[in-house]
């Protein structure tokens, strides 16, 4: 404007009068298209909220506080009850209609109380229907939504489902009750014992022995059972390992001409494979802490598996001898009894020479054990022996004792250095095999043990051979968190005419099997998977299609979980490291059932 009070023309263009200021138009289109991508921006957000949301554990719905409670918000994921939303929506399904009717008085008792107080938040479990029939308890946390009066118009509710955790917290209540039960049959148990103790002293000092005789096996089962643990850990990350070496020598086997060097070396590689399985094994059941089936296995090779440990435990100055005389050394027993006889006697002989060193000698023999020798054990009957002896340079054992060493809780340690526990799990052992023990030893020039286990014909182990490895042509969904097994089942099952669909994640194999459940003939899983377990995805399958052929892969055998999957309804086992041949079999089996 001039100082006439004239608008100049040129700068009308680029202005629009508002009331008595004057604008410019071009800020105004800046303004608009911020706003166009301030509301876009939102909308993704909203968008990732609500994804968010429904991959939640937890359910999240909206009431209007009317007659029927009116559902005008539920996420996505309201699914895992066997609902849909737009049930809920649509008025179809309202939640108070699938609340347990034994829940429904205390709920509205509580959500009135909550609103006389003038409380907006609360928490409450209780139990509901799912569209299976299926009771499972929900944890509600509720907020009240008030209008500019005060007026709660509606409720909010984030709703979880604890059923596994109130079955834990049942399990737990009836455990406690049980240990209290027992803990009260002990004190008056215990009572009865005192009043006899103040009886005869001599009693009362054996049984005070006894006790700490107990806290010390106690303590050592302790540590044994953290070391278990720990050994069965590391066991089962190298199955997957060895899996992986196993798997690809076997596929190489298949693409090199059967008798060249290079096939014939590889088959060697194969059979070590296969003593590593056995190792593992042992280690497994070792860790487990239980008895295992007796098997066909051969003493020499325990022994030298237990000598390589017995090594790095044993003070240096101490050597260890190893002789094996033994032509023929195959016994039935479960390995790890045979690799707990050798742990204890070398230990103890091991003990006897801690403070001056010496040699420790582990010895293999065939012995044929005819009836006149075997008066001298009347225990054991005539025929062949494979003799297992333990022999020290120390210090010796008194014969006034040597009747006695096999007793439970005798020991000529010192308190904290054993629980005399050792030798007498020893002869329990021997005796189970069928076989005998004894002992020559004189104080100052140390200690010979001699252990006799029946023998049976020695046989070679032949390694797994590709010729007669069962095919289809079957659609086949894998799943394995480990990147090498995955491979290995594609290369190796393509070959054998199978179609594969592999997943390194049981919620992208889930959501696969979903989209397509009749497309698949057979899913084979892994059980121990990261977010959901071989055995949780099983039965979100079978929840799918009942009658889809499941086989479940694992590291070890427990037998709760085998009873829990078959119960499930998973058809068969394949134990980890995989065979070819096994594995190929395992599912031509299963199909065939099917069929």
């Amino acid at each position: 404007m001039n100082e006439g009070g004239q608008v100049r023309a040129g700068r009308m263009r680029d202005r629009v009068v508002l009331g008595r200021r004057w604008m410019p138009t071009e800020p105004a289109e800046d303004e608009t298209e911020r706003l166009r991508e301030e509301l876009l921006e939102t909308r993704k957000r909203l968008r990732d909220f609500k994804a968010l949301i429904n991959r939640s554990p937890a359910a999240v719905f909206l009431w209007r506080v009317t007659a029927g409670r009116p559902v005008e918000f539920v996420c996505g994921n309201v699914t895992q009850f066997g609902y849909t939303r737009k049930e809920f929506l649509d008025g179809d399904v309202s939640w108070t209609a699938i609340i347990h009717p034994d829940d429904i008085a205390c709920l509205e008792r509580e959500k009135e109380e909550c609103a006389a107080r003038g409380i907006d938040k609360f928490t409450r479990e209780y139990r509901i229907f799912t569209r299976s029939g299926e009771i499972r308890w929900i944890e509600d946390r509720t907020v009240a939504i008030r209008d500019e009066r005060g007026i709660t118009t509606h409720y909010q509710g984030v709703l979880l489902d604890v059923t596994d955790r109130k079955r834990l917290e049942e399990m737990l209540c009836n455990t406690r009750e049980e240990l209290e039960r027992r803990v009260a049959e002990r004190t008056a148990e215990l009572a009865l014992v005192n009043e006899e103790l103040q009886l005869d002293i001599a009693m009362r000092r054996e049984a005070e022995e006894s006790r700490r005789q107990l806290e010390q096996m106690l303590q050592q089962a302790q540590k044994m059972e953290a070391i278990g643990t720990l050994a069965g850990g590391i066991a089962h990350d190298f199955n997957n390992i060895l899996g992986g070496i196993m798997g690809f020598t076997e596929l190489a086997l298949l693409d090199i001409p059967e008798g060249s060097p290079a096939c014939l070396n590889l088959k060697q590689s194969l059979k070590a494979q296969h003593r590593a399985i056995e190792m593992v094994n042992q280690i497994l059941a070792f860790g487990r802490q239980t008895e295992g089936d007796p098997i066909p296995v051969k003493v020499s090779t325990i022994v030298k598996e237990a000598v390589k440990l017995l090594r790095m435990s044993i003070p240096a100055m101490i050597d260890i001898v190893l002789k094996n005389d033994a032509a023929s050394d195959m016994v039935i027993v479960d390995p790890t009894r045979i690799h707990q006889i050798l742990m204890n006697l070398c230990t103890n002989a091991a003990h006897a020479m801690r403070e001056r060193g010496g040699r420790l000698t582990v010895s293999l023999f065939n012995v044929s054990i005819d009836l006149e020798a075997a008066l001298a054990y009347p225990e054991i009957l005539p025929g062949l022996y494979i003799e297992l002896a333990v022999e020290d340079t120390g210090h010796g054992i008194d014969p006034q004792i040597q009747d006695r060493i096999f007793d439970p809780f005798f020991t000529t340690k010192k308190p904290g250095e054993g629980t005399g526990m050792g030798l007498a799990v020893v002869y329990g052992i021997v005796k189970d095999f069928k076989g005998a023990i004894d002992l020559d030893s004189q104080p100052g020039k140390g200690t010979r043990f001699r252990v006799l286990i029946p023998a049976i014909e020695s046989r070679e182990e032949e390694c797994t051979t590709t010729g007669s490895i069962p095919r289809g042509r079957e659609r086949i969904l894998f799943v394995d968190d480990e990147k090498c097994l995955v491979r290995i089942a594609e290369q190796l099952l393509t070959r054998l005419g199978y179609k594969i669909v592999a997943s390194m994640s049981s919620i992208e194999a889930l959501e696969a099997f979903r989209s397509r459940p009749e497309s698949f003939d057979l899913v084979i899983t892994d059980l121990n998977m990261p977010d959901m377990t071989g055995i949780d995805l099983s039965r979100e399958l079978l929840h799918i299609r009942a009658d889809i052929p499941i086989i479940l892969c694992t590291g070890f055998s427990e037998q709760i979980i085998e009873e829990k999957a078959r119960k499930l309804g998973i058809r068969e086992f394949i134990f980890k490291p995989f065979i070819m041949s096994t594995m190929a079999q395992v599912i031509r089996d299963v199909l065939e059932r099917r069929e």
